[in-house]
């Protein structure tokens, strides 16, 4: 009884295929519309796809054309020394002059130097042997200024090299920086009796 059932279903099915198959054509219509719709959203997709892909790609080339120019914008950074001539002169402060050139004491020799921007260095003596160069400043008379702890003074320097020296009374010698002044004065600080100073150029 049951294989007979299922002759049945087999013979019906069959038919059912054979009349859709000679249905007029329009089936076959209806393929080709859903083929074109299946196209056309497969085509879109398939672009929607491929235009991804292409803007990673595209991202990563920029990252690694932005990493290549950093990486050559970065060096080049080199430290050039320039060596004071005299021995054991002990730089300590350094200030832009107005001249163009670069102005710094010596703490251990007794000399003012001055430095070009090429490095060419030139030293000038203070008066005594006992100077010991601290800050330096540029000030608003065209020349330089600095202070001598070893003296007790404050002293002055043409950007030809002339010297002269002021000193500070009731001071026992920790001068510290100086600076020039809004004021168009030049100010210093005395560290062991805890004040500030001031001096007219």
């Amino acid at each position: 009884m049951l294989l007979r059932l299922l002759g049945v279903f087999l013979i019906a099915a069959l038919a059912g295929a054979g009349c859709g198959s000679s249905g007029g054509g329009t089936p076959g219509a209806g393929g080709s519309g859903g083929g074109a719709i299946g196209g056309a959203t497969g085509g879109a997709t398939g672009g929607a796809v491929g235009g991804t892909a292409g803007g990673v790609a595209g991202g990563a080339g920029g990252t690694t054309g932005a990493a290549g120019a950093g990486a050559a914008g970065s060096g080049g950074r080199v430290v050039t020394k320039f060596t004071v001539p005299s021995f054991f002169n002990d730089p300590y402060d350094i200030v832009a002059g107005p001249d163009g050139n670069l102005w710094f004491g010596e703490a251990d020799y007794f000399q003012v130097g001055r430095v070009t921007p090429t490095g060419t260095i030139t030293e000038f003596p203070v008066p005594s042997t006992a100077a010991k160069i601290g800050a330096i400043t540029a000030g608003p008379d065209g020349n330089l200024w600095f202070t001598d702890t070893g003296t007790k003074s404050v002293g002055r320097i043409t950007p030809s090299g002339e010297v002269t020296e002021l000193v500070v009374t009731d001071s026992v010698g920790k001068l510290g920086g100086i600076v020039a002044g809004p004021d168009g004065n030049l100010w210093f600080t005395e560290r062991q009796y805890f004040q500030i100073c001031t001096i007219r150029p």
